[in-house]
Order: structure tokens, then sequence, then C-alpha cells
């Protein structure tokens, strides 16, 4: 590293990006990742700050290297429109949501579109509207989680939190596909034939 005028940009919060996944005394957590840059790079980014993000379905942590210390969103508050959300689909309420509403003949068959649509909005808003906040919830339990993996019954906790995690996040995928009108995005990075 010397030689090559590379230096260690250091971390932010828990530094461990490793951990061998066991308990107790097998537990073995190291800091193998890191990044390095050149004195040069350096003098032409001084403002940075590098942290660990959380790790799932990994034994590694993520290194983040964030360029600005304050983040700012100007975004005036808009009136979003209603719209039918994909992920509900994922959801058996949605389809008993549409039934009961086609299926009620004290509706006139005009409205029952306009209907549908409100009552998927508002389960919908209720359900999935707090997916980013469940994330970031889920995020933080697992850190703290974490540092006492080596701790009995821990790991079998992360776990079932690590697969929480994955299906909020399979539901940010689709929020934001969507939101991205991706039509050739489906299921995932999967390849397709058309």
């Amino acid at each position: 590293m010397h030689y090559c005028d590379l230096s260690d940009l250091g971390y932010k919060g828990n530094m461990f990006t490793w951990f061998n996944n066991q308990e107790d005394r097998n537990h073995i957590k190291a800091r193998l990742d890191r990044f390095l840059a050149t004195s040069n790079w350096i003098n032409c980014f001084p403002f940075y700050d590098v942290s660990c993000l959380n790790r799932y379905t990994s034994d590694h942590r993520p290194l983040l290297i964030n360029f600005s210390s304050t983040i700012t969103n100007n975004r005036p508050l808009n009136h979003y429109p209603k719209r039918f959300e994909q992920i509900s689909l994922k959801e058996d309420q949605c389809h008993k949501i549409v039934k009961n509403i086609w299926s009620s003949d004290s509706i006139v068959p005009g409205l029952k579109i306009g209907n549908t649509l409100n009552s998927l909005y508002s389960w919908g808003r209720d359900r999935f509207g707090n997916v980013p906040k469940w994330i970031k919830e889920l995020q933080d339990q697992l850190s703290d989680l974490y540092p006492r993996s080596e701790n009995n019954g821990v790991m079998n906790q992360i776990s079932i939190l690590e697969k929480d995690l994955d299906d909020m996040l399979e539901c940010e995928e689709l929020w934001w596909s969507q939101r991205a009108k991706a039509m050739w995005l489906k299921d995932g990075d999967k390849i397709t034939k058309n």
C-alpha cells in the first residue's frame, strides 16, 4: 500500500465487514473490506465518509462511500395520481377486494372500475405505503443484532429478519419498476424470451 501511495479511507460505525455466521466461541468477525485511495484522489475529493451497510444473505457487509454529508430535497409537494400497484397482486386481499366489488349487485357496473381503484388505492396505501420505513426498521434491527451474532439464537433471528427484508426489497423493486415504466424488467433480472 505504501509503495503504491494508497491510504485506507477509514470507516464510520461498526468496523467489521465479515462474519463467519457461527455462534458462541466459533464466531469470528474481521475487517476484511476497505476503500483505498491515492493522495491525489484524496486531494481531489476531500469530503467523504465510508460506512458499512447491513449485510444479509452474505457474510460480507458492503461498503458505501458518500461524497456529501448533507442531502437537500427541494422537491415540491405534488398531488400524485391514484394508480393500481403491481405489488398489490402479491397479496390475497387484493383479489378479495376486486371480487367483492365486482360481485356486488348494489353498484352500477359503470362505477365498479372507479370503486375498485379507490378501494385498492386506499388498501394499498395502508399495506405498502410504508415499505421504505419498514425496510429502514428491518435494517436497523439487523444492525443491532449483527454485533451480537455470536450469542445463542441470534443467528435464527437474523435469518428471519433477512427473509422479511428480502420480501420488502422485492416489493420496493416492483414499485420502482412500475414507476420507471420498465416493461423489460420482469421478475428481477431474469432473462426472458419474447
